[in-house]
């Protein structure tokens, strides 16, 4: 009775004062439970009368219900049933300083006062729900809470909850019952829905944090860039310089006329005693490929060949290549087929025809090191070789029995009789991405193959704008992904789950945290985030190391990442417009590969 109406300061008082009336008197008269009357053992007069003087009376349940309602706040809302709607309504007082305490059919609440500021926290089991009436000094509710609108002379706010942990801060005033006079602000913010929503971006984060953990233990060592030829036996078998096979290089070209003046030389130029010859292949060129190719080649071991029209069924690349590869006839003994943009150091040629020997490769490819002259190409090129190197980690493509195979299309030197006892260049003749597809012709032939990286061989190929990057992965992104919409969808959702995520999940978290949330959900987000984040930096700062690039554009990756999702999404809808794989006034056919 004195709670309800307003006289909680003296309620508190029975359990704390020592002299009559109050229930310290009993306990510390020797009582377990409550006495019928106050006085029912007093030192003066001893025992009451038996009649009316029961030790162990039933108004115990009133007094536990005075502190589970009252002080715990754990009471039925109006319209409640079994405790399946609660009113949650804490009253601290007296000198109490906290308390805690739990009812079967609820899982608890506890709160505490620390310098004038009282810490409630309620946890609710499923299918419940609460109102938390809570008074503050400004009406604008407790101030871990999002604030919300208010109104002059509002002391109160109700906060409808559903299962879960919450937890509320605000002056020490919760205590305060509602006095005449007062309103009530109701808010129904969906801590529900947002709870479930921050855990499950928590389980996300996490998830992606453990990804990020297996590519860099256990993905092929896929961020190294430390996997360069090997080194050379002292007394390699067949690969002295007079075992070696003579070896034709081959250069689909079309409308190169400006880039081979500054690459083709390199080759001419490679000392190779067992024999070099080079094959230009002018792929349907309308500049002057043809004729500044074989302006360059005077004097040398240089053919340029028109390619015929290309066939039915054929991508004019692999076409271009097999019009090489009939050009040099049944006596070629390794091809090298490289792009007219690709220049080569010296010695390089005899290097990697000595390492095919020595290691009884049939395919030997370097990833030649793309040029980064300008901001997009600074920003984007490392992060492209990146990619290419987490499909397939260059280690595996290079073991054995590993299944992973891929080529690097700017520099592939191929044993000539593996090719032919693998089928041809006809086996891929439809193929858009050809290297992938030549590695993979090779590797389930049986056939041992080795990709790495070099800078050694090295692309002149200029990309001045974001756009010329841009069209290049657009070009074949959809392509590689078999012109399929769900894979698209899943690469780019891959990519944002991967990439965006841990950024975007260690802001949120670290928000979270200054704005008063739960420090364990908070804290849980931002780690999950911070780890993914950190751990796909330290994957990225080889290559930037490679391209002589400040390591703290690591922590970009994300950004690039994005642009990169937007590229393959921008692949799609250019190849449902009627301009999908456009390259040099070709289009990639719907089927090719």
């Amino acid at each position: 009775m004195l709670s309800s109406h307003g006289y909680a300061d003296i309620g508190y008082r029975l359990p704390e004062q020592r002299g009559l009336p109050s229930w310290r008197y009993m306990i510390e008269h020797g009582a377990t439970t409550i006495w019928e009357r106050w006085d029912g053992r007093t030192e003066k007069r001893g025992f009451q009368l038996a009649a009316m003087n029961s030790f162990n009376h039933y108004a115990l349940g009133s007094v536990g219900e005075w502190l589970y309602r009252f002080v715990l706040g754990i009471g039925l809302a109006p319209g409640g049933v079994a405790f399946d709607r609660l009113l949650v309504r804490p009253h601290a007082g007296g000198s109490l300083t906290r308390a805690a305490g739990s009812y079967q059919s609820v899982r608890g609440t506890s709160w505490s006062r620390e310098a004038g500021q009282l810490n409630l926290r309620v946890e609710l089991p499923p299918n419940t729900t609460a109102s938390i009436p809570l008074a503050s000094a400004d009406g604008r509710g407790p101030d871990r809470m999002a604030a919300f609108p208010g109104a002059p002379g509002v002391s109160e706010a109700v906060f409808e909850i559903g299962s879960g942990s919450r937890e509320f801060a605000g002056p020490d005033r919760l205590a305060a019952g509602r006095r005449p006079g007062t309103q009530t602000i109701r808010c129904s913010p969906d801590t529900d829905h947002r709870e479930a929503a921050v855990v499950a971006l928590c389980v996300l984060a996490s998830a992606a944090a453990l990804a990020w953990l297996y590519l860099l233990t256990l993905h092929g060592g896929y961020w190294r860039t430390g996997h360069r030829l090997p080194p050379l036996p002292a007394e390699a078998p067949g690969s002295g310089p007079s075992a070696l096979p003579p070896v034709t290089v081959v250069i689909p070209a079309r409308n190169e006329a400006a880039i081979l003046p500054a690459c083709l030389p390199s080759l001419l130029s490679q000392e190779y005693p067992a024999g070099l010859s080079v094959i230009v292949v002018d792929d349907d060129s309308t500049d002057a490929t043809a004729k500044i190719a074989a302006e360059l080649g005077a004097g040398s071991d240089l053919t340029v060949v028109g390619a015929r029209p290309t066939p039915a069924g054929w991508a004019g690349k692999v076409w271009a290549m097999a019009e090489g590869v009939r050009a040099a006839g049944p006596d070629a003994g390794y091809l090298l087929f490289t792009d007219a943009d690709i220049a080569y150091a010296p010695g390089t040629l005899a290097r990697l025809a000595q390492c095919a020997a020595a290691g009884q490769f049939a395919l030997v490819s370097l990833m030649a090191l793309l040029r980064t002259g300008n901001r997009a190409e600074r920003l984007l090129v490392p992060a492209f070789v990146y990619f290419f190197a987490q499909l397939y980690p260059f280690p595996r493509v290079s073991r054995r029995r590993a299944s992973t195979a891929a080529a690097a299309g700017g520099c592939m030197l191929v044993r000539a009789d593996a090719l032919t006892a693998a089928g041809g260049l006809e086996q891929i003749a439809g193929a858009r991405i050809d290297d992938v597809a030549l590695g993979r012709l090779l590797k389930r032939a049986g056939r041992r193959c080795w990709l790495g990286l070099t800078t050694d061989v090295t692309s002149a190929r200029p990309y001045d704008r974001l756009a010329d990057i841009w069209d290049m992965v657009a070009r074949s992104a959809y392509t590689q992904l078999h012109y399929s919409l769900a894979a698209t969808a899943g690469a780019v959702l891959g990519l944002a789950w991967l990439y965006l995520l841990p950024p975007a999940a260690a802001i949120a978290g670290l928000v979270l945290l200054s704005s008063g949330a739960a420090a364990a959900t908070a804290g849980w987000l931002l780690a999950a985030g911070l780890a993914g984040w950190l751990l796909m930096s330290v994957t990225y700062v080889p290559m930037l190391r490679l391209y002589r690039l400040s390591p703290l554009r690591a922590p970009a990756l994300p950004l690039i990442a994005a642009m990169y999702a937007a590229m393959t999404a921008d692949s799609a809808r250019r190849h449902h417009r009627g301009r999908g794989g456009e390259w040099k006034g070709r289009l990639i056919q719907p089927g090719a590969r």
